[in-house]
């Protein structure tokens, strides 16, 4: 019975992040599969990241000599907070698989799709 539930959730994580994968039929072409698409969302985070930093640290909303942090301090504090919250929500989320083989396979699926989520988001904010 554990192990349906564990194929359950790898297919249910699988399948809810990328149609690209979805040919694979190892775990471990599996997890190559997510970690390149999870390496190349990562790569697109922190280009969108930055370049709101830059688009942010041009923008001065309190006029000149104003005792008040730039909104690129509160996004870059948010953006740390959020990698650690990203972390945790997903050891608690695949917690259940954390002894099977295909762990790996499904945290790297949890990273991936909470990158992609964050990616919109920032390119969906300010400017």
């Amino acid at each position: 019975m554990g192990k349906i539930i564990f194929l359950l959730s790898i297919c249910i994580s699988f399948s809810a992040i990328s149609q690209e994968c979805s040919d694979k039929k190892t775990e471990a072409e599996m997890y190559q599969c997510i970690s390149d698409l999870y390496e190349k969302s990562d790569v697109e985070l922190n280009s969108v990241y930055k370049k709101k930093m830059v688009e942010l640290d041009s923008i001065n909303i309190h006029g000149e000599g104003a005792d008040i942090k730039p909104v690129s301090f509160f996004l870059k504090k948010n953006q740390q907070a959020w990698i650690k919250m990203r972390d945790t929500d997903c050891d608690l989320e695949t917690y259940e698989s954390m002894t099977g083989s295909g762990y790996a396979t499904i945290y790297k699926s949890c990273l991936l799709k909470k990158t992609n989520e964050r990616v919109k988001f920032l390119n969906s904010q300010f400017y």
